[in-house]
């Protein structure tokens, strides 16, 4: 999992960052609970890039959360494995 925010989305490190840790945090959270932001199985790997735009830096981190949860979502119904 990777995670990039550009010097264009802010000039301070700092809030580029914080962008990044509330991210990595969602990401951790719905690897450990699985269902806590809607129905993401996280049943197989992934390899994805976030890139993070302007919009980021102004959202809650409950709007992280579910936006990495339908990221997730989106990855598993293309690419994931068919259940048997």
């Amino acid at each position: 999992m990777g995670f990039v925010v550009a010097k264009k989305v802010h000039n301070r490190a700092t809030k580029r960052n914080l962008v990044k840790r509330r991210l990595r945090e969602a990401y951790k959270k719905l690897c450990r609970s699985g269902t806590e932001f809607g129905q993401a199985n996280l049943g197989q790997w992934y390899a994805m890039v976030f890139v993070v735009h302007n919009p980021a830096l102004a959202a809650s981190y409950e709007e992280i959360c579910k936006t990495v949860n339908e990221t997730v979502l989106k990855a598993e119904k293309k690419y994931g494995q068919e259940q048997k």
